[in-house]
């Protein structure tokens, strides 16, 4: 939302209404829904039409984002920004579809690292985006095979953040309750 629009002064594509001059990490009272239509490029959808017509959908993923910010709240972390997909069976009940809450699908950053106006290391995914950047370089985004260093702190990064959310280690969470 900030690199894309907010920043660039862009026109608001999902119907927020933010006021002028907001920092860069600034803190919301409560979530913001910026619905897109998955796809390769991923087009931002009017809020306000989602909310109409996927109502349902649209409470689920409040209610899952609240409740993943409560228990944040007793964390060092904090949840920054997170994507949901929902689906619809047969009866047409709306579920929860995909990852929820990984750090594959949602950014997450320490609390003591959040500096207004500053981007904060991630606490997710984007060490490995980061190398894939340098990796492509310009050229083709083609599969890629990384290297056991970036895969190593990949790792400690998932761990660390498995660690902090559950206050279990992954071994021991396993044991109890797989």
């Amino acid at each position: 939302l900030w690199d894309i629009w907010y920043s660039k002064r862009k026109p608001d594509p999902f119907g927020l209404n933010l006021p002028a001059g907001l920092p860069l990490m600034h803190p919301f009272a409560e979530p913001k829904f910026t619905p897109t239509r998955k796809s390769k490029t991923d087009p931002p959808l009017p809020g306000k039409w989602v909310s109409d017509h996927q109502a349902q959908a649209t409470h689920i993923t409040f209610e899952a984002t609240r409740a993943i910010q409560v228990h944040l709240s007793k964390k060092t972390i904090a949840l920054i920004d997170t994507k949901w997909e929902c689906g619809v069976d047969s009866s047409g009940m709306v579920f929860l579809a995909d990852e929820a809450a990984t750090p594959a699908s949602s950014r997450y950053a320490r609390k003591s690292d959040i500096i207004l106006g500053q981007k904060p290391p991630w606490f997710d995914k984007k060490i490995f985006r980061d190398a894939a950047e340098v990796m492509w370089g310009s050229g083709p985004r083609v599969p890629l095979e990384f290297p056991p260093q970036i895969i190593a702190k990949g790792t400690e990064t998932y761990l660390a953040l498995f660690h902090e959310v559950t206050s279990m280690e992954l071994a021991e969470f396993q044991r109890v309750y797989l």
